[in-house]
């Protein structure tokens, strides 16, 4: 896969919450089956159809922090 797209950015639980909801209203963000670096909660994507732009998956990871907004890794690919 490519990357066609990543982003990391900060956002309260709440507006999290909200952005899944709008952007991705059937994901459902779980522990299981995270790789990589720690972290709380992520979801993979396959997109059907595409998205705008090409993309075909999306995976999102997420760290919350105790007195702070989560951390949110977004990457959309296209291969």
């Amino acid at each position: 896969m490519t990357a066609a797209a990543h982003a990391r950015f900060s956002i309260t639980r709440t507006g999290l919450d909200a952005w899944l909801k709008e952007a991705y209203p059937d994901i459902r963000l779980t522990s299981e089956d995270c790789s990589g670096t720690p972290v709380d909660v992520c979801a993979h994507i396959d997109l059907r159809p595409e998205a705008e732009g090409g993309a075909m998956a999306v995976d999102i990871v997420v760290r919350y922090g105790e007195d702070s907004p989560a951390v949110v890794d977004f990457s959309a690919y296209d291969v």
